[in-house]
């Protein structure tokens, strides 16, 4: 399924990471938004979220066999938090020494090789449009409801969309203006519920 077009900035810089230690070991946990990492990196300079990147020796698992695909394991820049650090989506789930229960059912790379100083290979190395795709149970839209007064004089009626979104209509009449005023009210909110199943095509780079 393929979204809106838009244009994605050329990356700029040259950074490493370390991927010898903790960094490529984020261990999933309870109450806790797994979807990002942040990690530490040289140099932050020119990079800006939705910069998507690589790093050398980190490779894609298949998800159900947890056995590595040999292709480099692509990762995107959600935030630049300071000159050093930013925070990347999904996060480097290696399972290596001694993982832990989550960390084997979660792994999502293979670390190929470790280094002190790892390469990172912005993908976006032009400025292009994008394309977002998605598989449809990686989107969840959470219904929200209105809590109206009907006893104030303002008539409610409640509809509800084909997708389960409800639709709230409230009327009230002046009698000062005779005329009456019309209200459509839609409360929604929309999760990534996997990072990894959805992304963006960019092409010329």
């Amino acid at each position: 399924m393929l979204g809106a077009t838009q244009r994605l900035a050329a990356a700029g810089g040259t950074v490493t990471i370390a991927t010898n230690g903790a960094q490529v070991q984020y261990a999933p946990s309870a109450n806790t938004d797994n979807r990002t990492q942040q990690v530490t990196v040289s140099s932050t300079t020119s990079v800006v979220a939705g910069d998507r990147f690589t790093i050398a020796g980190i490779e894609a698992v298949n998800h159900e066999s947890k056995v590595s695909t040999g292709q480099l394991k692509t990762f995107v820049v959600v935030s630049v938090d300071s000159g050093t650090t930013m925070t990347i989506s999904p996060p480097m789930i290696g399972a290596n020494s001694t993982p832990t229960d989550a960390e084997e059912d979660y792994k999502n790379i293979e670390v190929a090789s470790t280094s002190a100083t790892a390469a990172i290979v912005f993908l976006n190395a032009n400025a292009a449009n994008v394309n977002y795709f998605w598989t449809k149970d990686s989107i969840e839209i959470l219904a929200g409801r209105y809590a109206l007064p009907g006893d104030q004089g303002t008539q409610v009626m409640r509809g509800t969309t084909d997708q389960g979104i409800e639709l709230a209509m409230t009327k009230e009449f002046s009698g000062s203006t005779y005329t009456s005023l019309y209200h459509f009210d839609i409360l929604y909110g929309v999760t990534n519920l996997a990072p990894e199943k959805n992304g963006i095509l960019i092409f010329g780079q």
